[in-house]
């Protein structure tokens, strides 16, 4: 049974192979994904897992622009409070179109994390029970392996570091998610 497994497995490889695919010009992409969030360690603020939705539009066969919304529960690292936080990313991509089912780009942009505890918290931490929104600009590179014109596995890392007065942040988001592109 595992070699007949690890036979299909290698002829779904070799027969997509056989056909270049990629990023088209005009094309849609929705790419649902899941990933780790990681804080900048003056945060104290635990790593933890987000899911993610994103949506974009390819210009042309190198360009093309892109939405993300994400959503997290992450803990501070003592797991003393909680909080409910939302990604939200409006980036610029650059796809190195090679003609191959194999795709590297990078990617940049602007965004706003926004994490609301889900209790109040002390007062003698001078914090509130108020959402923190945090303005990022972010940058970042990945790469997309193409299975059929239309449905990609993708792999990305971008620094996403907080604009906003006396933060300074610098936190990273890893991503894996599977793309469809529709058009």
């Amino acid at each position: 049974m595992r070699n007949k497994l690890i036979v299909g497995l290698g002829a779904l490889f070799l027969s997509t192979a056989a056909f270049a695919y990629g990023t088209e010009a005009g094309s849609v992409t929705v790419t649902p994904g899941v990933g780790a969030y990681m804080f900048d360690n003056a945060r104290d603020i635990s790593t933890t897992p987000m899911g993610s939705l994103s949506v974009g539009y390819h210009f042309n066969q190198h360009w093309g622009a892109e939405a993300l919304l994400g959503g997290m529960h992450p803990t501070t690292k003592n797991d003393s409070n909680e909080f409910n936080g939302r990604l939200v990313l409006l980036d610029g991509v650059y796809h190195f179109a090679n003609k191959t089912n194999f795709e590297p780009f990078l990617l940049a942009g602007i965004g706003e994390l926004i994490l609301h505890p889900t209790q109040a918290l002390p007062a003698s931490n001078g914090s509130s029970s108020e959402p923190d929104s945090q303005t990022n600009v972010n940058g970042g590179f990945g790469a997309q392996y193409f299975f059929s014109n239309f449905v990609a596995l993708r792999a990305d890392v971008r620094d996403l570091y907080s604009t906003t007065a006396n933060t300074g942040k610098n936190d990273v988001l890893a991503d894996l998610a599977v793309s469809f592109q529709i058009g």
